[in-house]
């Protein structure tokens, strides 16, 4: 039987709380996959993004409320899972039979705890959605569904096993695209891949760590067919780290290579995972923007955090982006992570400083909590120079650092030194400054100033 149902692309109906961050709105490819797939089923669709419409809480409610779905999914990152929390209540009171579901890296991460802490989500999809949506919509008894984490009618809150086997991601349908205003967003996401095998302390791997890479083939033909049917020429790979394995990576680009497909695209990887015989077959391929993790310029501050990479390597694959011709590469560092000293941090801020000829953009983010990491299980204990500052959600956002109490640095200290960063990095050029730092950001980042 068919069923209404309403996803939405992004839960964001409140200001941010950090301008700093980028909050440019961005199409989630887990969301279209799944509307896809229950459009497959049978089921009527509805997308609605209240972050791209600006839409406030009640526009996007009543924009929910009119379409009488009798689902409503919603993604949550750890800092939107409040407003989550408030587009479902806010349903709830027009439409109390509505089911709603909430899935993404917070809930996987926490199930029960979200549950518990948010009365107004009925169910929480843990990990992948695409079975466990469609086994809900279909009226399987919740107790049978896998990979959920499900309210009963007394109120008790339940975890059910995860789920078995991994979604079979050659079978899945291209993503729904044609419920989107494509015309409010800038790049069209495809993913490569699914999983991480690395362990950053700092990371939640909510796909697993077991990496499982889409055939080449297939890839480029989702790009074609967005061509094709969207007149579509930008697309970012950045759906998990990739170039991730070097062989799979090479027939991506030289199938499109191969096919003579004109098109830009982006993506995000790490200084471990290319070399120049890759990058120039990025290049080839259309790459004209990417973004690596270097994290720390202080090796010993890389090995405790778990990333397995060096100074050195991210300075030689820089210079070769450069060298090579890649338009754009971004550099992306996190202050505070575990040994880290005011020497180290000089360090970083010195090594940013030093490749800003290799380099277009950067991030200095400060270390955040995020649940179910090795950083979250160390400040809930009170080890390792962390603590918990606080369970607002919503305050866990990269750039502010107000989520996260450490030994070693006030909070004031942290903000202010990453605000040096930044100045460094940026008014030494004008052409950065004014091309790729928007004013919101910059007069966010001057206020920091003041902290």
């Amino acid at each position: 039987m068919s069923k209404k149902i309403v996803l939405l692309n992004s839960s964001f109906v409140s200001a941010r709380k950090d301008n700093v961050q980028n909050t440019e709105p961005h199409l989630r490819v887990g969301m279209a996959l799944l509307a896809a797939v229950l459009r497959k089923e049978g089921h009527d669709v509805l997308i609605c993004d209240p972050q791209a419409d600006r839409s406030g809480l009640a526009e996007i409610v009543n924009k929910i409320i009119s379409f009488c779905p009798q689902f409503l999914g919603m993604p949550a990152y750890t800092e939107e899972t409040h407003d989550a929390a408030r587009i479902a209540e806010a349903v709830k009171k027009e439409n109390p039979g509505i089911a709603t579901l909430v899935g993404g890296h917070h809930v996987t991460a926490l199930p029960e705890e979200t549950l518990k802490q948010f009365l107004m989500f009925d169910i929480g999809v843990v990990g992948e959605g695409e079975t466990t949506f469609k086994e809900v919509v279909k009226g399987t008894p919740l107790n049978e569904v896998q990979g959920i984490v499900y309210r009963d009618d007394q109120g008790g809150v339940h975890l059910n096993p995860p789920r078995g086997e991994f979604e079979d991601l050659e079978a899945q349908p291209f993503p729904a695209w044609h419920l989107y205003d494509l015309n409010k967003y800038h790049i069209i996401p495809v993913e490569p891949l699914r999983g991480c095998p690395y362990t950053c302390v700092f990371c939640f791997r909510a796909l697993g760590v077991n990496v499982r890479y889409k055939n080449p083939q297939r890839i480029v033909d989702e790009i074609e067919h967005n061509i094709v049917t969207y007149g579509l020429k930008r697309f970012s790979l950045k759906c998990g780290t990739f170039p991730l394995k070097k062989s799979h990576a090479m027939e991506v680009f030289q199938e499109i290579i191969r096919r003579n497909l004109k098109i830009e695209w982006i993506a995000s990887t790490r200084v471990n995972t290319v070399d120049e015989e890759l990058i120039r077959a990025m290049k080839d391929s259309g790459c004209v923007d990417v973004s690596l993790g270097i994290e720390s310029a202080e090796p010993e501050i890389l090995k405790q955090c778990g990333k397995g990479t060096s100074p050195q390597q991210a300075e030689k694959v820089l210079k070769i982006f450069k060298k090579i011709g890649i338009k754009s590469v971004e550099m992306n560092f996190i202050l505070g992570l575990p040994g880290e000293t005011t020497e180290s941090l000089k360090k970083t801020r010195k090594f940013a400083l030093k490749m800003r000829h290799y380099s277009s953009r950067t991030n200095f983010a400060i270390l955040t909590p995020f649940p179910a990491t090795a950083i979250y299980d160390m400040a809930e204990k009170n080890k390792g120079g962390y603590s918990l500052r606080t369970h607002d959600w919503s305050e866990y956002c990269k750039q502010a650092g107000v989520a996260l109490e450490f030994d070693q640095f006030s909070r004031k200290e942290l903000i202010r030194f990453q605000t040096g960063c930044y100045l460094s990095y940026y008014l030494l050029s004008p052409v950065k400054v004014f091309k790729l730092f928007s004013f919101k950001r910059a007069w966010g980042l001057i206020k920091k100033i003041f902290v």
